[in-house]
């Protein structure tokens, strides 16, 4: 029950700390810059994660079992690489930007 609540409000506040700053910056004209798009960049791979691949994953270690059938699970896997490779890569020109 404890690992439960754990990671409900982990996703919780993933999702919807990231969505805050993409919404932010989205909404507001002088929030437009390209620092902060990098930045939305980041909260973009940052809740598919927490959306598309943490939530699946606690399934899976929780019952031991993948129940979401086999080609979701190369998605989620590909989804795991993708979202790790575009947070490097932003970065990475982040730090090149600078």
């Amino acid at each position: 029950m404890i690992w439960t609540l754990l990671f409900a409000g982990m996703i919780a506040v993933a999702t919807g700390g990231n969505l805050i700053v993409i919404w932010i910056v989205m909404a507001h004209r002088r929030m437009r810059t390209v620092t902060n798009y990098f930045l939305v960049n980041l909260s973009i791979a940052d809740a598919m994660v927490s959306t598309l691949n943490v939530t699946f994953n606690y399934t899976y270690m929780l019952n031991s079992h993948w129940p979401f059938g086999l080609l979701y699970c190369k998605i989620c896997q590909f989804i795991a690489v993708l979202t790790i490779c575009a947070s490097v890569f932003t970065l990475m020109a982040i730090s090149i930007d600078r």
